[in-house]
Formats: C-alpha cells, structure tokens, sequence
C-alpha cells in the first residue's frame, strides 16, 4: 500500500517513513502540499495540518 505523507519537518517525517516501511507500507514523503498533489496515486495521505497550504484545504476533498 502506499502511503503519502506530507510534512515539512525532516524529525517526525522520517519517523514515520521508518515506521510505515518497516510494517511493509510504502511510504512517500512531500514536504508541501502542492508537490504531493502532483507526485501520484496513493492509498492514503497522513497530511500535516498546520502546514499553510493544508489549512486552505480544510473541509475539502484532497
């Protein structure tokens, strides 16, 4: 399954990169969410919130 995980901070980021792959996920890391809505086709999204352009998606479909 691959996973798309949109955070602008490397610490958590990684960790979670480290912990999807490791239970046999692939994971994706995009540091903005413009780049991530353009990198592909996914299963899921984790998305920071309080990035700035997440906060205009609130209530919206990704």
């Amino acid at each position: 399954m691959r996973i798309l995980i949109v955070e602008d901070d490397d610490i958590p980021g990684d960790g979670l990169m480290a912990r999807l792959a490791v239970n046999g996920f692939t994971p994706d890391l995009a540091a903005e969410v413009g780049a991530a809505l353009m990198a592909g086709s996914f299963s899921a999204v984790a998305l920071d919130v309080m990035l700035p352009a997440a906060q205009r998606l609130r209530g919206s479909a990704l």
